[in-house]
C-alpha cells in the first residue's frame, strides 16, 4: 500500500491514540514509583504493538533486500545511533529494577 493511503493513515491514527493513555501510565510507572506498582495494561499493549510492526517491517524489509532493492548498508552513523538507543533501553530498565531489587 502506498504511505498515503487512508487505511495506513487510519492505523497511525488509532496506535497515536491508543498511545496517550501509555505513555501517562510509562512516565508514572518511571518518575512516582511509589504511587504506580506497575506499569499498565495500555503500556504493555502498546509495546506488544510496536513489536509486531517491527516484525513485520524486518520480514518485509528482508524480502526487498532479497531481491536486491537495497544494494548499499546502513551508514555507520546510523549503525552507532541505533545499537546506542538500543543499549540505553534495555540497560536503563534492567539497572533501575536491580536498583529496586536492592533496596
Amino acid at each position: 500500500m502506498e504511505p498515503d493511503h487512508p487505511f495506513i493513515i487510519g492505523r497511525l491514527v488509532g496506535v497515536f491514540l491508543c498511545a496517550l493513555p501509555a505513555v501517562r501510565e510509562l512516565y508514572l510507572y518511571i518518575n512516582h514509583p511509589q504511587r504506580a506498582v506497575r506499569m499498565g495494561q495500555h503500556v504493555w499493549l502498546l509495546l506488544a504493538t510496536i513489536c509486531t510492526e517491527l516484525l513485520v517491517i524486518f520480514k518485509f524489509f528482508g524480502e526487498e533486500i532479497e531481491r536486491g532493492l537495497y544494494q548499499e548498508p546502513f551508514p555507520e552513523k546510523v549503525k552507532w545511533s541505533l545499537g546506542l538507543g538500543t543499549a540505553a533501553i534495555v540497560l536503563y530498565p534492567a539497572i533501575m529494577v536491580s536498583l529496586r531489587i536492592l533496596v
